[in-house]
């Protein structure tokens, strides 16, 4: 899982690791929309992780440029 504390190298940041996010936010969404998720921030950070992970992909296609 991507936090701020543990990307280590911007460069090993790949389409797989935004998969697995993407397949967890997915699972919450379908948690809170069933009602059966009590912990309803972990969309907000889930999706700020895919916004993080998207970021750092776009940065890399820009340096191998």
């Amino acid at each position: 899982m991507v936090t701020k504390n543990n990307i280590k190298n911007i460069n090993n940041i790949n389409n797989r690791e935004l998969m697995v996010l993407l397949k967890e936010y997915f699972n919450i969404k379908i948690q809170f929309f069933s009602g059966k998720l009590t912990q309803t921030h972990l969309l907000k950070l889930c999706r700020k992780k895919i916004a993080r992970v998207k970021h750092l992909i776009n940065i890399n296609k820009v340096k191998n440029k």
